[in-house]
């Protein structure tokens, strides 16, 4: 998905979504290839399908008591005595949806990425302990950009998975391969919120229909090290 910005030209009135300059990460790399500001926004690609959204954090660090905090670039860390392996991410995301309704803390799902300065893209694969044996989601992945002389920002992006549907039972929305729920053992298949308070019917017009429990991740933690080791140019 390419960024774009939210604009309001009448306070009253509609926001406007204007494109807005994107980065274009080699994946296999990890190297920022180019920027470009796409001349529409697109939230659909070529298929019809909805463009996945794909975070991306950008590394800014304070080197005086009372400076401002500016972007943590090549020669940042040169005047440091570092280079960009200094760094090292460790990542952890949960879906914690199906805890949130059953209040079994077994039924959250969490995947980690211990500890890398590499630049190689690392899935995030998502466990709990109500999953069947070999049961997991996959979140997606994240990777450490590679700084360039070009781009020198020291930078983090992100990719999702689609919105695919998991349960604990094969049908004709979930294939078998994704029914990774052991329904001997946690609550959730049958599961109703029965003592939800009632709402008041309000009517309103249905633009689309979501899946209740997508597969999501929501970042619990992402913490950066710098090393204190002096790191080879």
């Amino acid at each position: 998905m390419h960024n774009y910005d939210v604009v309001v030209t009448d306070a009253a009135g509609f926001r406007e979504l204007r494109p807005a300059e994107t980065l274009l990460l080699n994946p296999s790399t990890g190297v920022i290839v180019a920027k470009q500001t796409p001349p529409t926004v697109r939230f659909k690609d070529g298929t019809g399908r909805v463009k996945p959204v794909c975070p991306f954090l950008e590394v800014w660090a304070r080197y005086e008591d009372d400076g401002d905090f500016l972007p943590l670039t090549l020669r940042e860390l040169g005047d440091l005595h570092r280079n960009a392996a200094a760094l090292s991410w460790d990542v952890t995301v949960a879906n914690l949806k199906v805890l949130r309704r059953t209040g079994d803390p077994r039924d959250g799902v969490t995947a980690t990425a211990p500890a890398f300065s590499d630049h190689q893209i690392h899935k995030l694969i998502g466990k709990s302990a109500n999953f069947k044996a070999n049961g997991s989601v996959e979140f997606g992945s994240v990777q450490y950009v590679n700084p360039t002389d070009v781009f020198p920002e020291s930078g983090f992006a992100s990719r999702h998975r689609p919105d695919w549907c998991f349960g604990a039972a094969a049908s004709n929305v979930i294939p078998a391969n994704r029914a990774v729920y052991n329904d001997g053992q946690g609550q959730w298949p049958g599961y109703a919120d029965s003592n939800a308070p009632r709402q008041r019917r309000i009517r309103a017009r249905v633009l689309r229909q979501v899946p209740a429990e997508s597969t999501r991740a929501t970042p619990k933690a992402c913490r950066l090290a710098i090393s204190t080791t002096p790191a080879m140019a």
